[in-house]
C-alpha cells in the first residue's frame, strides 16, 4: 500500500540537482553535489541533533501518541543524550503538537495529511 507516494533518494538528488545518476553509488560517490562534502568533525554537531532532537524525538512522540512502542528510536535518542549531554527529550523542538497533530488518532492524522486541514 503506497498511500502516500514517495521515490528513492538518489531521484531526489538528481531532481534537485546534487547528482546526475539515480545509481546509489553514483548518485553519492560521484555526484556532483557530493563529492566536495565532508562528514562532521565532531559528534557537537547539526546533523546529529537534527536527527536526534526533531527526527527520532517525532517519531517517538508520535508513537506514544497512537500506542506505538519505538524502542530503537528511543535507544538511539539515548544514546545520542549520552554522547552530546544534551537531553533531547526534554526539549522536544518537532512533536506532534508543535506540529498541529497532537491528541489526533491515526484516521485523522490520515486526513490531515490528505487534506491539509
Amino acid at each position: 500500500m503506497d498511500r502516500y507516494k514517495t521515490q528513492p533518494d538518489p531521484v531526489t538528488s538528481v531532481q534537485q540537482h546534487y547528482a546526475e545518476s539515480t545509481d546509489y553509488f553514483e548518485c553519492y560517490g560521484q555526484g556532483s553535489g557530493f563529492v566536495t562534502f565532508r562528514s562532521p568533525d565532531t559528534l557537537d554537531h547539526r546533523y546529529l541533533h537534527e536527527d536526534a532532537g526533531m527526527g527520532l524525538v517525532l517519531y517517538c512522540k508520535l508513537g506514544e501518541q497512537l500506542d506505538v512502542p519505538t524502542p530503537t528510536s528511543r535507544a538511539v535518542v539515548g544514546m545520542a543524550t549520552a554522547i552530546t549531554g544534551v537531553d533531547y527529550f526534554a526539549q522536544p523542538t518537532r512533536t506532534p503538537q508543535t506540529l498541529g497533530l497532537g491528541g489526533m488518532d491515526p484516521g485523522r492524522i490520515n486526513a490531515f495529511l490528505e487534506s491539509g486541514e
